[in-house]
């Protein structure tokens, strides 16, 4: 199954510009030697004073010996390389509380900045949400960007 990514923000601040950091890494959980055989991901986001959201992926290990042939710049190991949704806890302390927000993709291989739908504000769980359209290779997605629209 494809990741769903929850970011936590600062929480019971009403502090707008704020950052979170976190590293993900998969495997296939069965092969020994990891070399060219895990994903390591850090991930960056952040809200801004003009209530945008920037979450950067930078890929930190590659599976080589995962090389999509098919999809460019993909290294997925398994599903677990692929994210279906995205979610932002304490909305309301980062003034993210309007109805939608365009999500954008921009990608490390050059190709178009991809559209991603809307982003929700979930006012009974206080999280922005964004469920995609299809999962994407996260190996490929250099940022994901969250804007008023």
């Amino acid at each position: 199954m494809p990741i769903e990514l929850h970011i936590l923000g600062e929480p019971g601040t009403n502090y707008v510009d704020w950052q979170s950091f976190g590293v993900y890494v998969n495997d296939d959980g069965v092969t020994l030697n990891t070399a060219g055989n895990f994903n390591a991901y850090s991930f960056t986001a952040r809200a801004t004073t003009t209530k945008d959201i920037t979450i950067r992926i930078l890929p930190t290990k590659t599976a080589d010996n995962y090389k999509d042939k098919m999809e460019k710049g993909c290294y997925g190991v398994n599903m677990n390389d692929y994210i279906s949704a995205l979610y932002l806890y304490n909305g309301a302390d980062f003034q993210m509380t309007s109805a939608n927000y365009k999500a954008t993709a921009k990608f490390y291989d050059g190709a178009p900045d991809e559209d991603l739908g809307q982003a929700v504000y979930n006012d009974k769980t206080d999280r922005l949400e964004l469920v995609l359209k299809s999962s994407m290779c996260i190996s490929r997605i250099q940022q994901i960007s969250i804007k008023s629209s």
